[in-house]
């Protein structure tokens, strides 16, 4: 099946393409304010390049040494007339191209549909619901180690290493983020443990969550950059699919940051 493609992403893109375009636009409109009179005409010569003001039709030349800066704006101002044009062009296509994604797209069709008439059909691309359920049905062989090595119990009901674990994992459940705790990553010969493996069920991409929370200690800092190493050969980044988590013996874990962290990757 063709993977299901979010109406509101495509939305998006095109709202943050037109506001882009909007501000650059404003920023060019204030350069072409008082703009110098005429045009630039440069000429290639044996010698170099001759520089010439283009005024009611006739050339005048311009020394560069002598007018560096009226020369410079001649060209940059046919350089903003014409990103000028060019803005006013697409922001006249991406109106309608908004409007027209206004409208339900083939995928979301099936949401539209009454849950009497949902029973009834196969659709086309695979459901979130249906995506999710397929995606946690998955046995983790995290969950099987023994409950005293894990006291921290989640809203989930499962059982985690640490209070910080627990926190996360129960925002994960409070924003509705799928996840998997511990779930092995084989990366080359190696297996991982990420300490979570969570889904964002917009775009069916999977993060990896490390909680780092012994910063302090010299031994477990090392301990963690040889994982980060083993990920990154395994071809996942910070700032790609792996979200960071920190606290030391001074700094305890900052839930608002957490809870930020989860909600600008994961939703």
């Amino acid at each position: 099946m063709a993977e299901k493609k979010a109406n509101n992403t495509i939305q998006q893109i095109i709202t943050s393409r037109r506001r882009e375009l909007e501000e650059i636009l404003l920023v060019v409109n204030k350069s072409l304010r008082r703009p110098p009179d005429g045009s630039l005409r440069i000429s290639k010569k044996k010698n170099g390049l001759i520089y010439y003001q283009r005024r009611s039709g006739a050339d005048h030349v311009l020394e560069r040494t002598d007018n560096p800066n009226l020369i410079a704006s001649l060209a940059q101002k046919a350089y903003d007339q014409k990103v000028q044009r060019s803005i006013k062009q697409e922001i006249a296509m991406l109106r309608p191209l908004a409007k027209f994604y206004k409208a339900p797209t083939a995928e979301q069709i099936y949401y539209s549909l009454s849950p009497e008439r949902q029973s009834l059909v196969t659709p086309y691309w695979t459901t979130d619901q249906a995506f999710i359920k397929q995606w946690e049905s998955v046995e983790n062989p995290g969950l099987l180690l023994d409950i005293n090595q894990k006291p921290f119990r989640t809203e989930k009901g499962e059982f985690v290493r640490s209070k910080s674990e627990k926190i996360i994992a129960d925002l994960l459940k409070k924003l509705n983020i799928p996840y998997r705790y511990e779930y092995p990553l084989v990366v080359g010969s190696r297996t991982l443990k990420p300490d979570f493996t969570a889904l964002n069920v917009r775009t069916r991409q999977e993060f990896y969550i490390e909680h780092v929370g012994l910063l302090d200690d010299e031994n477990y800092r090392s301990s963690c950059i040889q994982k980060l190493k083993t990920y990154n050969f395994g071809g996942h980044y910070i700032g790609k699919d792996i979200l960071i988590t920190i606290e030391t013996q001074n700094q305890s874990l900052d839930v608002e940051w957490v809870e930020k962290i989860l909600k600008d990757n994961l939703l």
